[in-house]
């Protein structure tokens, strides 16, 4: 705490292992693609400023702002061309009515890097290696809507809505005018146990869809589905 209003603080996530999907690594012996298993390595951190405008006296609303710096690097065991690093910012404000409901949005943007190592890629002629450039431009927008059901038990519905441009001119064949868009449905229960503890159990579901004008599908990486379900357990002080 700065401040009666002010508050800076910093997190740091670590996932050591997250199976993403099935990328293509070359050919078989029968110079048929071949596929393995992309398990990922990400480290995420979080540099946040947040300022309460309202302070919510007598039952009144209480009204927050946040912005954040963010940085992400995630690497992946022996596809050396899918390791990333990203770095962005967020904008995002906090507002709670009565007691019983609370309404978040934000906004953030961020850009991703590559190391541009060559890679195997999948064409008309079979699989061949090449040097691409994956490097993109991302904007998400996102909402949370909260109730308070009883004391220390309130339920969360959130939508976030993320679309991804890749940078590669036009004439690059596989990433040219590329554009990735995902839509995140999720939901959570925040339960209080005890004085000390509150356990959060929830689940999302995220759907992508890919625009592929330079390419368009061959098939080695489609759109997908991907459902989450969590137990989060958390001790406030």
């Amino acid at each position: 705490k700065l401040s009666k209003r002010d508050e800076i603080g910093m997190s740091v996530e670590f996932t050591p292992s997250e199976f993403r999907r099935n990328y293509i690594i070359g050919t078989d012996a029968g110079g048929e693609p071949e596929y393995a298993a992309g398990v990922a390595r990400t480290l995420e951190a979080e540099l946040e400023y947040a300022r309460r405008l309202l302070r919510g006296k007598r039952g009144g609303p209480e009204l927050s702002l946040e912005a954040a710096l963010l940085a992400e690097r995630r690497t992946f065991a022996d596809m050396p061309w899918r390791d990333r690093s990203e770095l962005g910012g967020r904008i995002a404000a906090d507002l709670e009515l009565l007691r019983r409901l609370q309404i978040e949005a934000g906004a953030e943007y961020s850009r991703g890097f590559h190391a541009g190592a060559q890679e195997p890629v999948s064409g008309p002629t079979g699989v061949t290696m090449m040097t691409l450039d994956r490097d993109f431009q991302q904007l998400e927008l996102e909402g949370e809507l909260g109730f308070k059901l009883a004391k220390r038990r309130r339920l969360v519905l959130s939508y976030d809505w993320r679309t991804r441009s890749y940078l590669a001119t036009p004439e690059d064949g596989v990433y040219g005018g590329r554009r990735d868009h995902r839509d995140r449905f999720g939901a959570e229960l925040r339960l209080g146990v005890g004085r000390l503890v509150e356990l959060r159990l929830g689940g999302a579901l995220q759907v992508q869809t890919t625009v592929r004008p330079g390419r368009g599908d061959t098939g080695d990486e489609a759109d997908y589905r991907r459902t989450v379900a969590f137990v989060q357990v958390d001790l406030p002080r």
